[in-house]
């Protein structure tokens, strides 16, 4: 059997085992699954929400399914065989999308996140749902997230002014205009990556039809500005590193992308540092290159920051980004069962309910990439790492530092926003080598089929899962 055809049997098998786990999951009683205190043996509650407290839910990401399982199920298996219908598209050399598919793309984004909002009913028990709208109305701005919230104060008084004096219709309007910005970004970066009719399909698909996405229907939290931010500057970056000094716009949108994602909330500069595999690509120590960027960074990313962040934070206002409500930042290493830090720490660092929360998290935002990365050695030298690759890589070890240690006050089921933001890069980063990869081997149509099937599916299986909590 060829290497390639190793790789998509791993996939096969994998996504396969993923789904099996999955059903077996759906099968057992839910309450097999809610943690528990281990001195006293007491169910776990989970403060998910202001007002919500749920037992800890080992399967949260699988909750919607519990709930309508036929549907669900269903779903998730339209997906997969999406997926798959894709496979059959041209392999032949695409050519450049163009600004105005791109433009086109996002315009699609926007009008689906206006006309099929998830019910805000049960976003209220989710996070800061339930407050927000009261407090952005009232003109309220948060040190975390200075930029988000400044720019949602003034999206409700600009609703305002043409009369609107609701600021959730304002919020969810200002949803639909970001997640224009967010399908645009994706298509940019599915047109820079990929090279094929076949290999944009899929990974236009695979990066937008995720769990992830969901912020931008209509979903109120603070972290959709971030979102899209962040998929602004991997859409430039991949489209710089792609075309190179053709095309200096690209350069302009990645660090403006970037800058945005610096202000738009306080975990934003994690993303900083793959600012260097973006500057060195290759290996090559190129001055100008490095003028450019230096120039581009001091622009876009530096002077707002001293203009809208710094400001704030000199005067000792960082807002959650001091850790939240109870001001720890970041899960402990050690846990005291009879003496809790705070009622809004859950467990310690890497115990199996922290884990359980990660592989939640991760089969909501990036459900294929372990799948992937464990697929990815059987093609040797054919899945060397192109310098979008290598970018994607850097960006998501960094930006995973939230989903692996940051506190959620809400837990990761409340807080899935705030999660699936920064697996972002390590989502894309998934598709994109998924896709290089099968672009240089050419496995064959089945193997293509049987591999995306399976994969997709999986996507599908945290997609769903967490539409069903919210629509």
């Amino acid at each position: 059997m060829s290497p390639a055809r190793r790789a998509a049997l791993t996939w096969v098998v994998g996504g396969l085992l993923v789904l099996a786990a999955s059903l077996a999951a759906l099968a057992s009683p839910v309450e097999a699954f809610h943690g528990r205190n281990p001195l006293t043996g007491a169910a776990l509650v989970l403060r998910r929400g202001h007002e919500a407290y749920v037992p800890f839910d080992g399967t949260w990401a699988l909750a919607g399914l519990r709930e309508r399982p036929a549907l669900g199920l269903g779903l998730a298996a339209i997906v997969g065989l999406g997926f798959a219908l894709l496979t059959r598209l041209s392999s032949e050399r695409a050519r450049p999308w163009g600004a105005g598919r791109m433009l086109g793309i996002g315009l699609a984004f926007g009008a689906l996140a206006w006309l099929v909002p998830v019910d805000h009913a049960r976003n209220e028990g989710l996070g800061d749902g339930l407050t927000l709208p009261t407090n952005v109305g009232g003109g309220m701005t948060f040190g975390a997230e200075i930029g988000t919230s400044q720019l949602m104060v003034a999206a409700v008084r600009l609703y305002g002014l043409f009369g609107g004096h609701d600021a959730l219709r304002a919020l969810r309007a200002l949803d639909a205009v970001i997640a224009v910005l967010l399908g645009a970004s994706l298509a940019m970066l599915a047109d820079a990556a990929a090279r094929t009719v076949r290999g944009r399909a899929l990974l236009l698909a695979g990066l937008a039809c995720v769990g992830t996405a969901l912020q931008v229907m209509g979903y109120v939290e603070t972290t959709m500005l971030e979102l899209a931010a962040l998929a602004l500057y991997l859409g430039g970056a991949a489209a710089l590193l792609s075309a190179g000094h053709r095309a200096p716009s690209a350069g302009v949108l990645a660090f403006s992308g970037l800058g945005l994602a610096v202000i738009a909330h306080g975990a934003g500069p994690l993303a900083v540092p793959s600012v260097l595999a973006l500057t060195f690509a290759g290996g090559r120590f190129d001055l100008r290159r490095i003028a450019h960027h230096a120039a581009l960074f001091g622009c876009g990313v530096v002077i707002p920051f001293l203009f809208v962040v710094a400001p704030r934070w000199l005067g000792d206002d960082l807002g959650n980004a001091d850790g939240g409500g109870d001001h720890i930042r970041f899960v402990p290493t050690s846990f005291d069962w009879a003496h809790p830090p705070s009622a809004m720490v859950y467990y310690e660092r890497f115990s199996p309910l922290h884990l359980a929360d990660l592989g939640n998290a991760l089969l909501v935002a990036a459900p294929i990439a372990p799948l992937v990365l464990l697929g990815l050695p059987w093609l040797g030298r054919a899945a060397r790492p192109s310098p979008i690759v290598v970018l994607l890589v850097v960006a998501a070890l960094f930006t995973f530092v939230i989903p692996l240690a940051w506190n959620h006050d809400f837990g990761m089921w409340g807080d899935w926003n705030l999660a699936s933001t920064y697996l972002l890069p390590l989502h894309a980063l998934s598709w994109v080598a998924l896709v290089q990869a099968l672009e240089r081997t050419e496995p064959g149509t089945r193997w293509w089929t049987a591999a995306l099937a399976s994969l997709g599916a999986v996507q599908g299986l945290g997609l769903v899962g967490l539409a069903l909590q919210l629509y």
